[in-house]
């Protein structure tokens, strides 16, 4: 659904006044990080949290926004040898507005991601930037960002990974045993299928990683046949490339918030396997 995003854009635009223009847009989110330890060692790894909290009113997206939007991005600049990977995104918010559907953060989410060191570490200083950029829309939409600037051999820690990183990893959808669940493509539509050791209940979200390939809907239902449950995902009439993976995250749309939490799960399904 290109063309809608690039109608609802040309809209914002043309719509945009002079207050809106006066408003900031790197004051509508605020970004922190938190690090796991505060030295780093060769052949390391470390653990990364970035706390993003949108200004009251306004929300921010997901890595995919959607039918309109434009995905928060975090830009990792590493010294040379170092990596980062492993992303891992808080699950978002499954909002439907004039027909369009959004995935969205109008509170504090997180992303974790880790650094891998290399093999020899020469110097004790190993300067580092993260750049955080978003678009955030309440009226209208306004892009902003934040710069940061660290040293992984004179990172300061807090209590926050003892305190807090068992009720954020609750939130980070987990990946699923393939055995579990089955994909099956269609001529217009993915089967998903999965057996009865998933628990999930009759109603239920997804959010496709990839943009472009699916009609998004507001929400699923389980259907049931003799041997599995099953639901249908559309693909997007307008496709321009077929899925070659699966790649979703289904949040169940019922239930208390804690169960919710624990049952998010991340699906990753090769299609040529």
């Amino acid at each position: 659904m290109k063309y809608i995003k690039i109608v609802v854009f040309l809209a914002i635009i043309v719509s945009s006044n002079f207050a809106i223009a006066q408003i900031d847009g790197n004051k509508l989110a605020k970004v922190e990080y938190s690090f796991e330890k505060n030295e780093i060692n060769p052949n390391d790894s470390i653990r990364v949290i970035a706390v993003i909290t949108p200004e009251t009113g306004w929300h921010v997206y997901w890595k995919n926004p959607g039918d309109a939007g434009l995905a928060t991005s975090l830009v990792v600049n590493l010294p040379k040898g170092f990596k980062y990977g492993n992303m891992q995104w808080e699950y978002p918010e499954v909002q439907s507005a004039d027909s369009l559907i959004s995935f969205e953060y109008s509170k504090t989410f997180h992303i974790l991601f880790t650094i891998y060191t290399p093999s020899k570490i020469k110097e004790s200083e190993q300067p580092i930037s993260i750049k955080t950029s978003w678009l955030a829309c309440k009226e209208k939409c306004i892009a902003g960002s934040q710069l940061d600037s660290f040293n992984l051999g004179k990172l300061r820690i807090s209590n926050f990974w003892e305190n807090k990183f068992g009720k954020i990893q609750s939130k980070i959808p987990q990946i699923t045993l393939s055995p579990n669940f089955k994909a099956e493509k269609l001529a217009d539509k993915i089967l998903l299928k999965w057996n009865r050791a998933v628990r999930l209940p009759k109603t239920f979200k997804i959010c496709p990683v990839d943009e472009g390939i699916y009609k998004y809907k507001s929400s699923y239902s389980m259907e049931y046949d003799a041997e599995n449950f099953h639901t249908f995902i559309e693909l997007d009439k307008l496709r321009t490339s077929e899925p070659k993976r699966f790649k979703v995250v289904i949040v169940p749309s019922s239930g208390s918030p804690s169960q919710m939490e624990a049952k998010a799960i991340d699906i990753d399904i090769d299609f040529s396997k």
